[in-house]
C-alpha cells in the first residue's frame, strides 16, 4: 500500500473526510465511501480556526451533489457531479453560496459505482461525522470579498472580484492615505450659477422678497392662485356672470326692437310737426275781403 500513488491511496480510506471519524448519516442509512471522493481544495475564508464538513449528499440517479458547510452549519457552496459524464479522477469546480461570495475549490472523484449502491435521496451529516481534514481548506487572502449595494426599496445586487466604482454626474472620488471619499464639488452640474445678464424679477409694485429672495401672493374675498409648470393661475372663485347666453341674446333682441321703435316714433313725431306747422299756417293767415 505505501507504493501506491496518491489518488489511489485515498480511494482505500476516508479523506478528504477527517481520520477518525465515522463518514455515516445521521440517520444510520448512508456512509460515505472511502473510493468516492480522492482529493478536496477549498478557499473559501481567510479565518484559520473555521472548520467545515460535507453537511449534504443528495444521491440521484443522474447526479450526485456534494453540500460543504461551516461548523456554525452555514452553508459554503456545493459540487455537483453528472453521472453520466464522469471518468475516473475527474475534478468537478465548487460553486458557493452568497454567505461565501468569491470561494473557490476542486472535488476529485474517484468512482460512482459504490454510492451508486447506497440509498437514493438526500443524507444528512454532522460536523462529528463528517468534518474535513484541515490541509484541504486553504486560508485565502483577506480582503473584500463582494460588495453589495441597496437600494431605499430594498432592492439588491452583489458583485465581486474587480469591481470599478464611476462617479457621474455631480459626483467626484477624493483619497486621503487608505480612504476614499465620494463628494459633490462645484462646477460639476449640481447648481448652474446665475449670469448678470439674466434678467430676474426684483420688486413686485415696488414690494421687494424677504431675505431668502421669496415674495407671498395672497388671494382676497374671491380670489384664489392656481399654481401650474412655471406660473400662477388667479381664479375668482365665488363671482359668478348675471346673464347666460340665452339671456343676453333675448336682450339684445328687445335692444334692437326698441332701436326701431324709437326710429318709427322720430317719424310719426316729423310727420306731426308738419301738420302743427300747415295748421299754424292756416290760422294766422291775413285775408282781405273786398269792399
Amino acid at each position: 500500500m505505501e507504493n501506491l500513488d496518491f489518488l489511489n491511496l485515498n480511494s482505500l480510506r476516508s479523506f478528504p473526510v477527517k481520520e477518525g471519524v465515522s463518514c455515516v448519516s445521521n440517520n444510520g442509512m448512508f456512509t460515505i465511501p472511502p473510493d468516492f471522493m480522492v482529493d478536496l481544495l477549498l478557499t473559501v475564508t481567510a479565518t484559520v480556526d473555521v472548520r467545515f464538513y460535507i453537511s449534504e449528499i443528495v444521491n440521484l440517479a443522474e447526479s450526485v451533489t456534494v453540500k460543504i458547510s461551516d461548523s456554525n452549519g452555514v452553508a459554503a457552496g456545493f459540487f455537483f457531479i453528472p453521472t453520466a459524464e464522469h471518468t475516473l479522477y475527474k475534478n468537478y469546480t465548487f460553486s458557493p453560496t452568497q454567505n461565501y461570495t468569491g470561494s473557490g475549490g476542486r472535488l476529485t472523484v474517484a468512482y460512482l459505482k459504490t454510492i451508486k449502491t447506497l440509498p437514493t435521496g438526500t443524507a444528512s451529516f454532522s460536523l462529528a461525522s463528517s468534518e474535513l481534514e484541515s490541509r484541504v481548506t486553504i486560508p485565502c487572502t483577506a480582503g473584500i470579498s463582494k460588495i453589495t449595494a441597496i437600494d431605499e426599496l430594498g432592492n439588491n445586487f452583489s458583485l465581486t472580484g474587480e469591481v470599478t466604482l464611476v462617479a457621474r454626474s455631480n459626483l467626484r472620488f477624493r483619497q486621503s492615505g487608505n480612504s476614499i471619499f465620494l463628494d459633490a464639488g462645484n462646477g460639476l452640474g449640481l447648481n448652474v450659477d446665475c449670469t448678470n445678464n439674466s434678467p430676474n424679477i426684483t420688486t413686485i409694485n415696488g414690494v421687494g422678497p424677504d431675505g431668502n429672495g421669496n415674495i407671498t401672493l395672497t388671494g382676497a374675498d374671491c380670489g384664489q392662485f392656481t399654481a401650474t409648470t412655471n406660473g400662477l393661475i388667479l381664479d375668482d372663485s365665488c363671482t359668478k356672470p348675471c346673464l347666460g347666453c340665452d339671456e343676453i341674446g333675448t336682450l339684445t333682441l328687445r335692444a334692437n326692437t326698441l332701436e326701431s321703435d324709437i326710429l318709427t316714433l322720430r317719424k310719426y313725431f316729423d310727420d306731426l310737426n308738419g301738420l302743427v306747422a300747415q295748421v299754424d299756417a292756416a290760422i294766422n293767415y291775413n285775408c282781405v275781403l273786398p269792399a
